[in-house]
């Protein structure tokens, strides 16, 4: 860190307390989320929406779309030369 040897000290102090250390009601909060099945609920409920909007969008980009797994929350646009060289390959025995 570069600062005025006057302020370096209380620059660090400042750092340290607000980089350092978490919040105590953040852990509170967080702790009794995992005691009490509310961060699983959660958890399930934020991949139930990315699998919900990934199919919407594979249902309207399908074709435009790379490959990724269903309840990924980022979707790719495949470039046109690879959709091009995709569709000539014939497909592959596992892909059913």
């Amino acid at each position: 860190m570069h600062a005025p040897p006057a302020l370096r000290n209380k620059l660090l102090g400042s750092l340290r307390d607000m980089l350092w250390m978490v919040a105590p009601i953040t852990v509170e909060v967080l702790v009794r989320w995992l005691g009490d099945g509310t961060a699983g609920r959660l958890t399930a409920a934020k991949r139930d929406e990315q699998t919900a909007r990934g199919d919407l969008a594979r249902a309207r980009l399908g074709a435009w779309l790379a490959p990724a797994p269903p309840a990924s929350p980022h979707l790719w646009l495949e470039r046109a030369g690879t959709m091009a060289r995709r569709r000539r390959r014939p497909p592959s025995p596992s892909a059913g």
